[in-house]
């Protein structure tokens, strides 16, 4: 984008800024428009804020050679009835003026090209998706008043910059409405709307029509007939996926009055679509389906809105640390701008005084932030980082400072509002930063004897796309479709049985195999006391309710054994709770005047056990310890990995020893937190234990 030649007008900062005007025209004609200041909190001067993506509407990791030559074939009948049979030809880079494979052209990820607009007389050339947003936008009878930030920010101007990003929360929350265009049609909208509306469809006739409601259904029944529900298994969850994946648009969304989505020429209102997903929300159904991302970006931007609507100073007061992790799905073109792009959200102190600096690498950007954390003797920053697998970063940073730019896969616990004292009385952090390393102190407890590996956990910046046809009753084959569906490419590195299953399906047949996999790992001489059943028992549920109680000994361990009969697939919770009852019945352990009373507690007791394990142990590894503990770690932990407790953590993290220069000692890298039933209230942290207190050299 190149606005060199416009001569831009100095702002009064932070008061003003600038509206771009465009004139009515239709889709192809020139664009004509003017720039104007405005004093930002105006009533008088109302106008639109425009949300896109600078690059491009569709994301890939690579774009084919706009050179590369491709056969083509259409047949059927045009607009007029007249027969088209036709073959050819075609160049990649030839399709988007092509009246059959525009959409083909976006959709393989190709940018659409620059192109020219006019303002105040000059001709400046901005990027393709920003033109064709401005096409599709204005109207034909009356000018569009519309902030834009490619134009209304002078971008050659370093300083201005840095204050409009401050601003940014300001500009949007006073639009009239924040437009958000998500791209050129790609022939997914249909199937996205169709998502849409069968999700409010399936809720209505499952509460309403069904009468689940009325019959004042638990949690976990509704839970299961939704997930088992023919028409949810053949929703297109991964489509919402790829319409929100900026930084940026958290915010614009956030604050804005009103929002309108646009694909094309469609116009949806945000209200209906996020009022879909919250009721997923509402019943706990997203946690399933938690891996597709769309989902987690829709919800977590609605919740947002409705708070800071109702907060005086127009932000949230979710802490910055909680805010980063839980938009960390959400790409920027700069590594910076995933902090940048959310600080004016939140009321957060370390928020509010942190400084936009562009000059400065986004290395330096999230260790100053890591540092400040630790300067104020405050270890929760420590908790975000992570370990992937795979790494996919560009930057080169020490284990301790938490890569933002890296999307997750797991939250640490404590986000997800799991408590502990792991440090036990000695919750004064002991630590100095002498970069690259981080000196602090602590006890090395356990180590890691065996980990679960069966429980299949997307990687970090993996869309997975289940195609499928009727497996309906086939969802614990590992068999691959054998009506030939085509799978995603991005899942062409991951176990076949996963590509051709349903999503519920491969979730449960998956969770089926996990549950397999951990009985063996905790019991490997198959043998158990009713102690080490208590303790794996209580590790799935990280030893807390869902609302972070306790659970009692008695309900904890028939929760348990419930739920292993419904997931090792003896039957929905309805079905093994009602063959339970009759069974205790046949064999005269219950009359019919306690049968119903049972039943309740029996039902409660699973739902403890089952929502605990979903909310606690998203995506983590089990693992039994050396010393014969229980516990749940990040992916890519490994056998010989240590467990150890800083001073002034909340919770244990697993590290790994890395290699040094001789003499130097022993180094360690981070690889996240964990739970570790027995450990978790300062058990390992006697105050006289002095010996056992070791300064950890973490890189």
């Amino acid at each position: 984008m190149d606005a060199s030649r416009y001569r831009y007008q100095v702002l009064s900062l932070p008061a003003e800024t600038r509206i771009l005007t465009i004139a009515p025209g239709k889709f192809n004609d020139a664009l004509v428009c003017s720039l104007t200041h405005i004093h930002i909190a105006s009533p008088g001067e109302p106008y639109d804020a425009l949300s896109y993506c600078w690059s491009g509407s569709v994301v890939v990791d690579k774009q084919p050679d706009p050179e590369q030559v491709l056969l083509c074939a259409v047949y059927g009948r045009d607009e007029d009835g007249n027969l088209v049979n036709e073959s050819y030809e075609l160049a990649c880079k030839d399709m988007l003026d092509h009246r059959h494979y525009a959409s083909s052209y976006i959709r393989l990820g190709f940018k659409l090209p620059d192109g020219p607009i006019f303002i105040d007389g000059v001709e400046v050339v901005i990027s393709g998706e920003l033109r064709r947003a401005l096409q599709r936008l204005r109207s034909e009878e009356e000018p569009l008043r519309l902030w834009v930030d490619a134009l209304c920010i002078n971008q050659g101007d370093i300083a201005e910059r840095n204050q409009h990003v401050r601003m940014m929360g300001q500009i949007y929350a006073n639009a009239t409405r924040v437009r958000i265009w998500l791209g050129e049609e790609i022939g997914i909208e249909m199937e996205m709307m169709n998502t849409i509306n069968a999700v409010y469809e399936i809720m209505t006739d499952l509460l309403v029509t069904q009468g689940m409601l009325e019959q004042d259904a638990s949690l976990g029944q509704i839970q299961w007939s939704f997930m088992n529900d023919e028409r949810t298994a053949n929703l297109e969850w991964e489509k919402l996926a790829e319409l929100f994946h900026r930084t940026w648009v958290i915010q614009e969304i956030a604050k804005a009055k009103e929002a309108l989505l646009h694909i094309g020429s469609l116009e949806l209102n945000w209200s209906y679509l996020a009022g879909c997903f919250m009721a997923l929300k509402r019943y706990r159904l997203d946690a399933p389906i938690a891996d597709y991302k769309g989902i987690k970006a829709i919800c977590m931007m609605e919740s947002l809105r409705q708070e800071i609507a109702t907060k005086d100073q127009g932000c949230s007061e979710t802490p910055l640390l909680t805010l980063l992790e839980e938009l960390r799905d959400f790409k920027s073109t700069m590594a910076s701008d995933k902090l940048y792009g959310i600080i004016g959200l939140t009321s957060d102190p370390i928020a509010q005084r942190l400084s936009v600096n562009y000059t400065k690498t986004p290395e330096q950007i999230f260790t100053d932030l890591a540092t400040d954390y630790y300067n104020s003797n405050s270890l929760k920053i420590l908790s975000h980082c992570v370990s992937a697998p795979t790494k996919q970063s560009t930057l080169t940073l020490p284990s301790w400072v938490p890569d933002w730019s890296i999307s997750g896969y797991v939250e640490p616990h404590y986000i997800r509002g799991l408590n502990a004292n792991a440090c036990g009385a000695l919750s004064n952090p002991s630590l100095r930063i002498s970069f690259p390393a981080l000196y602090i102190k602590g006890r090395l407890l356990d180590s890691l004897a065996a980990v679960e590996t069966k429980k299949w956990i997307p990687p970090p910046r993996v869309d997975y796309h289940i195609r499928t046809t009727t497996e309906d009753d086939n969802f614990g084959s590992d068999k691959d479709n054998e009506q030939g569906t085509q799978a995603d490419p991005a899942m062409k590195n991951i176990d076949p049985a996963y590509r051709s299953r349903k999503h519920t399906q491969r979730f449960l047949a998956n969770l089926r195999d996990q549950q397999k996999e951990i009985v063996g790992i905790a019991f490997p001489d198959k043998v158990y006391t009713a102690e080490t059943y208590e303790a794996l028992w209580r590790t799935f549920m990280c030893n807390r309710t869902r609302e972070g109680e306790v659970p009692e000994a008695g309900a904890g361990a028939m929760g348990f054994e419930i739920h292993m009969d419904v997931v090792l697939g003896k039957g929905g919770p309805r079905a093994v709770l009602a063959e339970k009852k009759a069974c205790m019945l046949r064999h005269g352990h219950l009359v019919n005047e306690e049968a119903e009373a049972w039943l309740r507690g029996a039902t409660e007791a699973y739902e403890m056990v089952s929502g605990a394990t979903s909310k606690w142990c998203h995506n983590r590894r089990f693992f039994r310890s050396n010393a014969g503990r229980y516990g749940w770690a990040v992916d890519g932990v490994r056998a010989g990995d240590v467990v150890a407790v800083f001073y002034g953590a909340q919770f244990p993290f697993v590290l790994r020893e890395v290699d040094g220069t001789e003499g130097e000692g022993k180094r360690y890298r981070i690889l996240g937190d964990c739970f570790v039933q027995g450990l978790m209230e300062g058990e390992g942290m006697n105050e006289t234990d002095v010996d056992k207190e070791t300064e950890f050299c973490i890189v």
